[in-house]
């Protein structure tokens, strides 16, 4: 007697199915995918922006704690859009200073390094994704300086970090973002002390 031998498979049906279910996973990740990958890149834009913003103050600190002068950025005790700071002997150069400035048409911030009048090098600060919104300068008043025996400077930055496309497909900006500098130059400082009579 021969023992037949049944052999069993999927049935076409069966093949469709697994095949939808597949897919419906495969479909799944890869939107899951998309998703993190879109997220990933606003959040390294955003941190480009702010990791240029912070390169800047940071930059300005430097050069305002080592001044040997500050050009007056407010005359007319209001802000201004750009300060001039004073290094004297720097980078082998007798009388190097350097100079910030809001760019409004490029959003963006130029320096100037000169060496005196002589120009050294200039260039934009902020360029990408980064957009500037304002840059201010201040200077506390007189009366501050002799009250306190100290004079300040407060920089503003206001930004925008990010980008993103609205429905007309045109790309609009997010949030604005400020960063202040408030920083008391030494060599300044040491010219305001006041020697006040003992009676």
């Amino acid at each position: 007697m021969q023992e037949m031998r049944t052999q069993t498979g999927f049935t076409l049906v069966e093949m469709l199915i697994a095949f939808v279910i597949g897919m419906t996973i495969l479909g799944t990740f890869y939107m899951m995918q998309g998703t993190f990958s879109r997220r990933l890149i606003k959040v390294i834009q955003k941190s480009q922006g702010q990791q240029a913003v912070r390169l800047l103050t940071t930059k300005m600190r430097i050069e305002l704690k080592s001044a040997i002068g500050v050009e007056d950025p407010n005359p007319n005790d209001g802000l201004t859009d750009s300060i001039r700071i004073y290094l004297g002997r720097h980078f082998g150069h007798e009388n190097f200073s350097i100079e910030y400035s809001y760019v409004r048409d490029r959003k963006a911030i130029q320096f100037v390094e000169r060496d005196g009048d002589r120009v050294i090098q200039e260039g934009l600060f902020l360029g990408g994704q980064t957009q500037i919104l304002g840059f201010y300068a201040a200077s506390n008043d007189i009366n501050e300086q002799i009250l306190t025996q100290k004079h300040r400077v407060s920089v503003t930055i206001e930004y925008f970090d990010t980008t993103k496309r609205n429905e007309n497909g045109r790309f609009e900006l997010l949030e604005p973002q400020a960063a202040l500098l408030s920083v008391y130059p030494r060599y300044t400082n040491m010219k305001l002390k006041i020697d006040v009579p003992q009676g």
